[in-house]
């Protein structure tokens, strides 16, 4: 992997996102993207240095890896990526009042489906949301900002906003960090883009978004997270049909509160 010292870098010339992490600043330019590592604490920037030199070489199809590292007296401050211009999956599809729910369906799979190239490589992505899956005009989707991912001995150290929110406030337990946890992140991801709202627990369930919302494999996988001792997800790519008929408009809504007691009634 290619460095280059801190001293070589003009951020002046480049955008800075509206949207920025917490522990950390992007900038994009025409073709190339730039993160800072500003804020993120030094032992975690050593970590991270090791874990992207263990993953140097690696490609999986639908992740933006760092292509260069940007060092400042042997510490890593940022790194540079290739640009993809999208927007994140929530934003991209809640600009309008009503989308296809079967776009945004065929998004999710996408996503899903680069999920699970990744573990075949033996990466977890940990912090997969709505946040970190692009999306562009075209219905193209990547997934960036592997930050947080575990590879090999080196664990990340964070996941996504709401895997965390799930087990803290719903689960009342700590997760198992694995392929599991990543599906369900996937799972709970669709369900705010679909719902276009946060969802922070299980009465949020009742209360649906005025886009449409519910399909026919939603039912099981929200069993299987909520109600069963064994919270196991399935990828969505296996469950999720293109132009799928069990979608139901939101005038016909299953309410996920009688749904989660059985009762799939209209």
């Amino acid at each position: 992997m290619d460095k280059i010292k801190l001293s070589d870098v003009d951020l002046s010339s480049l955008r800075r996102l509206d949207n920025q992490g917490k522990t950390s600043t992007v900038y994009v330019g025409n073709s190339e993207c730039i993160k800072m590592l500003d804020k993120l604490r030094l032992s975690d920037k050593q970590q991270l240095l090791v874990k992207l030199k263990e993953m140097d070489g690696l490609c999986v199809d639908g992740i933006i890896f760092p292509k260069t590292l940007i060092m400042d007296k042997g510490i890593l401050v940022g790194y540079i990526t290739d640009y993809f211009d999208g927007d994140c999956l929530y934003d991209y599809f809640t600009k309008e009042r009503y989308v296809d729910a079967n776009d945004i369906l065929r998004a999710t799979k996408k996503a899903s489906l680069i999920v699970k190239n990744a573990h075949d490589k033996g990466i977890i992505l940990q912090d997969i949301s709505f946040d970190n899956v692009l999306i562009d005009e075209n219905g193209n989707v990547r997934v960036c900002d592997i930050d947080s991912c575990s590879y090999k001995s080196n664990k990340g150290h964070y996941i996504s906003g709401p895997l965390n929110y799930y087990y803290r406030y719903v689960m009342h337990k700590e997760p198992i960090i694995g392929e599991n946890t990543d599906r369900q992140s996937m799972f709970l991801t669709m369900l705010v883009t679909m719902y276009h709202r946060n969802i922070k627990g299980l009465s949020d369930y009742d209360e649906l978004s005025q886009k449409i919302v519910t399909l026919k494999n939603l039912r099981y996988i929200v069993q299987s997270m909520f109600l069963a001792s064994n919270s196991w997800v399935p990828y969505l790519d296996d469950v999720i049909v293109d132009n799928d008929h069990f979608i139901i408009d939101r005038n016909k809504q299953v309410s996920m509160v009688k749904a989660l007691k059985g009762d799939y009634s209209l």
